[in-house]
């Protein structure tokens, strides 16, 4: 099979939240394909954004994500554009990615570490862009963006992390609020434990049909199953008693009602990520978690079937002891690992080429086949 290179971006941002969004626009110039969707997407749409929404959104913002809207005032400037038009406050979208999520705690990891991994699989269009954010009076995190300024994760100075999987794939949410990208982006820059991001989780509006294993260096863990159905929104918190995996459903009782878009190949996904686990048992280590990233279904959770929107664009391994994080862009199976330093990287933009090899499942139509 013939192997396509995809681009990556490696940013480090510092300085205040304006200065931080204007570096962020002005970076962007080199990467002219990209510039006019995260500021002009709706000019020549029929999709309605009015200025009420918009101002809801952003008040929502300064109430949970202090600096945010600064932030976006800095790249609207770098461009000369109305700060309105950002396509983060359209607020829209919810995503149809896949993702596994591991946590393991120190009453099983061979060094007593808190270990946290995961994969993001999607399609190689998407966003692919990952952010140090040093803020100032703000903690040092390190995340994917999504549409530049929210988070599909986040790993703070405090080793706080927060992942996600969608809990539910393409199904649009029914409640107003904030989608979870800047749900993660507010934790992971306000919150310094578990227990003060569970109680932001809970509490703030959110619109999303996720799922999000939270851990911290202290060795608690949970898993926030969050579902926004019929005009109500339901959040469900599994506490960790030695690990936690997530893939694409729902699997705390009570919330398993919400599984309209449960499919086989997010089960396979848990099944295989929770048998490495339970056959590491007491001895998890990193190697584990690479091993459950890097291997192809069905012994792993790595998939490369890209033109379907189930690729692994990045995987990433977080100990939340020691704060040594790596990351490998797109398929671990064929790509290698990287360690990085949220304190010590430099300030500036990379550009990262990376293979990927498209294949399809065996048993295709069974794969993709919805279940109980």
């Amino acid at each position: 099979m013939k192997s396509i290179d995809t681009d990556y971006e490696y940013i480090v941002l510092e300085g205040s939240s304006y200065e931080v969004g204007k570096m962020r626009g002005e970076t962007l110039k080199n990467y002219p394909g990209d510039t006019k969707y995260y500021y002009n997407l709706f000019k020549d749409s029929d999709i309605p954004l009015s200025n009420k929404k918009i101002k809801y959104i952003r008040k929502v913002y300064d109430e949970y994500c202090p600096g945010l809207n600064d932030e976006i005032e800095g790249f609207a400037e770098a461009f000369g554009v109305k700060s309105d038009n950002i396509v983060l406050n359209t607020n829209l979208f919810e995503s149809n990615y896949g993702c596994c999520q591991i946590v393991a705690l120190p009453c099983i990891t061979k060094n007593s570490h808190v270990l946290v991994g995961r994969s993001y699989e999607y399609t190689p269009d998407d966003e692919k862009k990952l952010s140090i954010c040093r803020i100032n009076g703000k903690p040092a995190h390190l995340g994917f963006a999504v549409f530049l300024f929210g988070r599909y994760e986040g790993v703070n100075e405090h080793g706080l992390s927060i992942t996600v999987s969608a809990a539910a794939p393409g199904v649009e949410t029914s409640v107003n609020g904030v989608r979870f990208w800047v749900a993660i982006r507010s934790i992971i820059e306000n919150c310094t434990n578990t227990e003060d991001a569970v109680y932001m989780l809970k509490n703030m509006p959110i619109s999303s049909n996720s799922n999000f294993i939270i851990a911290d260096k202290q060795g608690m863990a949970v898993l926030c199953e969050v579902s926004c159905f019929n005009g109500k929104r339901e959040v469900k918190v599994k506490k960790a008693e030695d690990y936690l995996v997530s893939t694409n459903h729902y699997t705390i009782e009570g919330m398993k009602k919400y599984n309209v878009a449960k499919m086989n190949q997010s089960v396979m996904r848990y099944n295989a990520a929770q048998e490495t686990m339970n056959k590491s048992i007491p001895n998890v280590s990193k190697d584990t978690l690479k091993k459950i990233l890097s291997n192809k279904l069905p012994h792993g959770v790595c998939c490369h079937y890209y033109e379907d929107g189930l690729g692994t664009l990045y995987s990433m391994i977080f100990d939340l002891t020691t704060l040594d994080i790596h990351v490998c862009f797109g398929s671990p199976n064929i790509n290698g690992w990287k360690k990085y330093d949220m304190f010590n990287e430099k300030k500036g933009s990379t550009n990262i080429k990376i293979p990927y090899v498209n294949e399809y499942p065996t048993a295709f139509s069974n794969f993709w086949a919805k279940c109980d």
